[in-house]
């Protein structure tokens, strides 16, 4: 299993075709280059304590190359397991290039398909609940199906109406000193969806957060690390 890499940005997102995993240098190899390559790569990714192997791993998918390589390493090496209550999670803007939405798509498709690992894609919304008898806005996650709103209802949005909702719920503009794009769109939703799904098991209620970064002083290089974290309700 491969993951094409364009040469460098602003191109869109690559397209995955069968074949081998990218290295953590971004450059496929083949032969006991790329077996020598990846065994480092799984080394310098695996836990830090015996006991964290059995928390639930989580990979924040961005729709990018460093996160895709993440994901498909991370599953091709055995370190993502269903049983466990691992999941890839996509959070989506409303505000994606275009085929940012059919990388992820290709993504969600293969590893689900070859490896049976839950990709979720959600969203930010709010809903309207009952408080002492008023009703209140609260911010809230919706799941959607990787295919465009306008071909069916439950699936997702691209026309920019999940920040415009962002907006109007918390009545401001992201500004350097309240950068809430990031915390609405991302991170809240996720720890409520995580908190849902981790919820429902029998298991730790702590995880593993993978994240996949790229190397600002090695350009085409990535870093993998680890998170422990426990999802906030």
């Amino acid at each position: 299993m491969h993951v094409k890499l364009p040469p460098s940005p602003p191109p869109p997102p690559p397209k995955i075709s069968g074949g081998r995993l990218p290295t953590l240098t971004g450059r496929p190899q083949s032969g006991s280059a790329a077996a020598a390559h990846r065994e480092v790569g799984v080394r310098e990714i695996t836990a830090r304590a015996e006991e964290h192997e059995h928390l639930p791993h989580i990979v924040k998918f961005s729709g990018g190359r460093s996160s895709a390589a993440l994901a498909f390493l991370l599953a091709e090496s055995g370190l993502l397991r269903p049983e466990r209550g691992d999941a890839i999670l996509f959070a989506n803007t409303s505000a994606e290039h275009p085929a940012t939405y059919d990388f992820a798509r290709q993504c969600k498709r293969r590893l689900e398909r070859d490896f049976g690992i839950p990709f979720f894609w959600f969203e930010f919304c709010t809903v309207e609940d009952a408080s002492r008898g008023v009703y209140v806005r609260r911010p809230s996650y919706r799941l959607v199906l990787p295919e465009p709103v306008e071909d069916d209802p439950r699936g997702f949005r691209s026309r920019g109406e999940v920040f415009e909702e962002m907006l109007s719920y918390q009545g401001m503009l992201p500004n350097p000193h309240s950068r809430s794009c990031t915390a609405k769109l991302k991170l809240y939703p996720s720890h409520q969806l995580l908190a849902e799904w981790l919820g429902v098991t029998n298991g730790p209620a702590h995880m593993r957060q993978a994240l996949g970064t790229r190397r600002q002083s090695r350009p085409g290089a990535w870093t993998f690390r680890w998170r422990f974290r426990r999802p906030a309700r």
